[in-house]
């Protein structure tokens, strides 16, 4: 976990310091004209955002930790921890439905795919595809069905 956070902290310090490098000189000054496109810098900063964004996910995970000794699953890393957490409160026959279930999901969804035209809702809906295919691996390993 640690290795995580310190990785997006890293991320964030490197991009932004691209960042102010390519808008001031070493002393303060602003810039003339900045050496990066304007897609580059749409990129960099992007890329700088998300990292802060994942730091700040990881730091609530560890606050919530610390205060109440349970993994809070905000994080993509720890969603799947408390998905298996929960799966494995379960009992066989909730299991087996919930496995039946999310078959269906999956079907349904990969049906639907082609239908999709808007780039950004085909991306959730393989995100969610991926997500039920994960699930049901997880109770299919943890309740051997």
């Amino acid at each position: 976990m640690y290795a995580q956070k310190k990785i997006e902290l890293d991320n964030y310090l490197e991009g932004l310091q691209k960042l102010t490098d390519n808008f001031y000189h070493a002393d303060g000054t602003p810039k003339a004209n900045p050496k990066l496109t304007d897609q580059e810098l749409y990129d960099l900063a992007q890329f700088t955002t998300d990292s802060f964004n994942n730091n700040e996910l990881i730091y609530d995970e560890f606050n919530f930790y610390q205060e109440h000794k349970q993994i809070l699953g905000v994080h993509p890393v720890f969603r799947v921890l408390k998905l298996r957490e929960r799966i494995s409160k379960w009992r066989e026959a909730k299991a087996s439905d919930r496995c039946r279930l999310l078959q269906n999901y999956i079907y349904r969804s990969e049906k639907k795919l082609p239908t999709i035209k808007d780039p950004e809702k085909l991306k959730k809906a393989q995100q969610k595809i991926e997500d039920y295919k994960e699930e049901k691996l997880l109770i299919e390993e943890i309740h051997n069905l």
